[in-house]
């Protein structure tokens, strides 16, 4: 089986057990990324986490803390609060 084929089998393996069970997505991807890489490829464990882009992490990673600590201090709330004031009653 070509690894493209069973690549598109894991993710959709992948999905349904995030669906089914309360697991990270992102974890199961990064498992499935070393499981596929290397068994059905020829590509080394190291070679396939210097493929991960890191600098994405980073920054997702800054971003949902920003988001949180926006959420827990009640940030969020407010600036929701305000947008609808300042938009008013828009009926149609």
């Amino acid at each position: 089986m070509s690894p493209e084929l069973v690549s598109i089998l894991v993710l959709i393996a992948m999905f349904a057990a995030a669906t089914a069970l309360p697991v990270n997505m992102g974890v199961l991807a990064f498992v499935a990324a070393f499981v596929v890489g290397s068994v059905y490829t020829d590509i080394e464990a190291q070679d396939i986490a210097l493929l991960f882009p890191g600098d994405l992490f980073v920054l997702l990673v800054g971003v949902t803390y920003l988001f949180a600590i926006a959420q827990s201090n009640g940030t969020i709330t407010w600036l929701v609060g305000a947008s609808v004031r300042a938009v008013g009653n828009v009926s149609r």
